[in-house]
């Protein structure tokens, strides 16, 4: 299950949970029986870390051909796949997020990614994640950024986030030397929360 970090935004998305295959089939089976674009919305939902509903909605029409609206999501609320709280969607199970998520193909997940990153422009720490999570191979301007948004959670005295980022930096590095810094800058902040294993294989790599 997500966490409460998770759930606010305030830590990294992990992977798509592991479903058991009868209970992922159910609920792609679910969404998969709904409209194009309440799939659309309900993906878009899925890898949104807030859900919320404008934002979401702003998303769908860089994608959706539609005009789209918060009332597309109500054959998915009658399918008991997600609730409106206010201005929030959220899924009724978080195995539903997953099953939506893994459901996706990748051209449409980065698709959803890109179109939340356009969003969230006045959100850069979460607007660089989702540019990171739509990339396919290395891209020096958005591991720069997300070195930035490493130094600003370090400062807010998030240090796993910081880690996390970095490490997505890490990924994403085409510059060996800049490459190397941020290794080392996680391995720093990985020694000061203690975590030794973690040290060693940063510096090792």
């Amino acid at each position: 299950l997500l966490g409460t970090d998770e759930r606010v935004g305030r830590s990294r998305l992990p992977s798509p949970l592991p479903l058991t295959e009868r209970l992922e089939q159910a609920f792609a089976a679910q969404a998969g029986r709904l409209p194009a674009h309440t799939r659309v919305l309900l993906l878009l939902a899925a890898i949104d870390d807030r859900g919320v509903l404008g934002e979401i909605v702003a998303a769908a029409s860089a994608i959706d051909d539609t005009e789209p609206s918060a009332e597309g999501f109500v054959p998915a609320i009658d399918a008991n796949l997600v609730e409106v709280d206010g201005a929030r969607i959220a899924f009724r199970h978080p195995l539903v997020r997953s099953a939506i998520y893994q459901a996706a193909n990748l051209l449409e997940r980065n698709a959803a990614h890109s179109a939340l990153a356009d969003v969230l422009a006045g959100q850069p720490d979460r607007q660089v994640w989702h540019r990171a999570a739509a990339l396919v191979g290395p891209n020096e301007s958005v591991a720069a950024a997300l070195e930035e948004a490493a130094g600003r959670a370090r400062r807010r005295g998030a240090i796993s986030v910081a880690i996390d980022t970095l490490g997505r930096a890490v990924e994403l590095s085409e510059d060996r030397t800049r490459k190397g810094k941020r290794l080392l800058d996680a391995a720093e902040l990985a020694f000061e929360l203690g975590r030794r294993e973690l040290v060693a294989r940063l510096v090792t790599e």
